[in-house]
């Protein structure tokens, strides 16, 4: 059981790119994990168990483990008459098993497959451009204009504007003031600051 929850992580430590670097630590973090709880499980349970546990009479139980204890033999000898009747017809068991092996190759090779579903982001960037000898506060009215207009869609959230400010984003929602007291020129840039547009 631990193995194939080990294995289970492996696609996350082998992606690579973005996603890959989002979910390394996490599934790292998860495989180290498993990892002790088998060991401990494998080493220290035992022997606490061993050095702990007391022999119980059964008379001495109480109600609820009575019927834990009773619900358990249930399972186990459900399990028995199942397996009795998978060996007494072992080739139709192998059949089946094989047909589900050929199935899940199957399913594989026709079902789109991707970690992650492609979906619209839900942004859109823009550049204002105006003559080259505006100032920086004309610059700024001229975004505010802009991001006014863009506003007046009703599918829009929020708005974002970069004046050539220093290292500072104007992320603004409708009714909120456009305000950049540091600008240094007039030529935009994109809201990650990487250079003029």
């Amino acid at each position: 059981m631990s193995i194939s929850l080990v294995a289970v992580f492996i696609p996350l430590l082998l992606m690579g790119g973005l996603v890959g670097r989002m979910f390394q630590e996490f599934a790292v973090t998860v495989t180290v994990a498993i990892a002790i709880s088998a060991f401990i499980s494998l080493t220290l349970t035992p022997m606490m168990g061993g050095r702990l546990l007391r022999t119980e009479h059964p008379e001495q139980r109480g109600r609820l483990s009575r019927g834990l204890e009773w619900c358990f033999d249930a399972m186990v000898a459900g399990y028995d008459r199942v397996l009795k009747i998978a060996l007494r017809h072992r080739f139709i068991t192998l059949v089946v098993m094989l047909a589900t092996v050929a199935l899940t190759v199957a399913l594989f090779v026709i079902i789109p497959k991707g970690f992650f579903p492609q979906q619209d982001a839900g942004l859109i960037l823009g550049v204002t451009e105006t003559s080259q000898d505006i100032s920086p506060d004309g610059m700024a009215a001229a975004q505010e204009k802009v991001i006014d207009l863009v506003l007046k869609d009703p599918a829009v959230a929020t708005t974002g504007a970069y004046n050539r400010c220093r290292r500072r984003d104007l992320d603004r929602e409708p009714g909120s003031a456009l305000h950049c007291p540091q600008a240094t020129g007039g030529a935009s840039t994109d809201r990650s600051g990487q250079g003029p547009h």
